[in-house]
């Protein structure tokens, strides 16, 4: 059960952030690499199987929604997803997203600022796509520098989504969570970040 929706207004906000104008042209984004995907923590919830279609779908919604963003700016972007659920079928999911920023002749000064605004700017428009309505509540991470937490209002079905952004250099971290504890998605967000 997939309930979630990748905000897609984001890359102007990242392009003006971090190039000001000054990106060339260039071939943008690329989905999946597996050096990437490897980054990703292998079992965030124990005992939780992971979903491939799940992730895949993950990944397909936020590769499509970035390259849209980001086609003439210049700006490259690599996407790994991974998502785990207690068993098949379950409205219960979390999953990870890790997504990297290149961009020709741009200093990896300039480049690690596209992170930190996506990350604050992906976390407090993830509601909107997951709930239609904005955060309930938004906090951190507490010992995971530049993270945002989005808490969702619950659906009409009473499910609640949340999802923990940060940035760690030129990399930009999403966590979210379907029928999971904010505490349960705060420990996946800490275990990443410090596989990272």
């Amino acid at each position: 059960m997939y309930r979630w929706s990748v905000p897609r207004s984001f890359g102007p906000v990242i392009v003006a952030a971090a190039c000001g104008g000054a990106c060339a042209a260039v071939p943008a984004p690329s989905a999946g690499a597996s050096t990437l995907g490897q980054r990703i923590v292998a079992d965030p919830v124990p005992g939780w199987k992971a979903a491939p279609a799940l992730a895949s779908s993950f990944k397909q919604q936020f590769t499509q929604g970035l390259t849209s963003e980001l086609s003439s700016s210049g700006i490259n972007a690599t996407v790994a997803a991974k998502a785990w659920q207690p068993s098949p079928g379950s409205s219960k999911e979390v999953g990870v997203l890790l997504v990297t920023f290149s961009a020709s002749g741009v200093k990896q000064s300039v480049l690690s600022q596209i992170p930190l605004v996506a990350g604050k700017d992906t976390a407090s428009q993830f509601c909107q796509g997951s709930s239609g309505k904005k955060p309930a509540r938004m906090t951190t991470v507490a010992g995971v520098p530049h993270s945002h937490l989005a808490i969702c209002s619950p659906t009409a079905d009473g499910t609640r989504t949340a999802a923990a952004t940060f940035a760690k250099g030129t990399l930009l971290a999403l966590v979210v969570a379907t029928g999971f504890s904010t505490s349960g998605l705060r420990t996946v967000a800490t275990t990443q970040y410090r596989a990272l």
